[in-house]
């Protein structure tokens, strides 16, 4: 394992300023096309595997909680033959029943280098949420009829 070279450290910034458009305009085909086929995101609502369960995640998302202003720093790149990983936060802004809700916390992806592509994608990636405040997500109370789904109980019995 050693840090990146510039090109590769370069390429994974474009991946994820690529992964930020998609997910800021709503994209889910875009974000499932930046997986291998065997993907499997981790997050606080439990793994998802293969591109198309990513994708349809993604629409979910999407439709319940209409997120966007994604943004993710990269704090740390290391490589190995053709894997990568990279670490940061990340942080969003999701509609919520009384308004926009602040959404951040931390993540860790794993990219695989398809040679025959000439490209990286998403082998793995995990996505961990901080304990937001309580305010944060006052209109996600767990009788509440419009309580993004996206959103895991374990998360809404945290905050509310």
């Amino acid at each position: 394992m050693h840090a990146a070279d510039p090109k590769t450290e370069r390429e994974i910034r474009a991946f994820i300023r690529a992964y930020e458009e998609s997910f800021n305009a709503n994209e889910a085909a875009a974000l499932a096309a930046l997986c291998t086929e065997d993907a499997i995101q981790l997050g606080p609502e439990g793994p998802i595997r293969g591109r198309q369960a990513i994708e349809k995640k993604y629409v979910d998302l999407f439709r319940q909680s209409h997120p966007g202003n994604i943004r993710c720093t990269i704090d740390q790149v290391s490589v190995l033959s053709n894997v990568s990983w990279n670490s940061g936060a990340w942080s969003c802004t999701l509609r919520g029943e009384n308004g926009p809700v602040q959404a951040s916390g931390y993540r860790l992806d794993v990219l695989v280098r398809e040679a025959m592509l000439g490209r990286s994608a998403y082998r793995a990636t995990t996505w961990l949420q901080n304990r937001p405040r309580r305010s944060d997500f006052s209109c996600l109370t767990s009788g509440s009829s419009k309580s993004p789904g996206y959103l895991p109980a374990s998360i809404r019995r945290k905050v509310c």
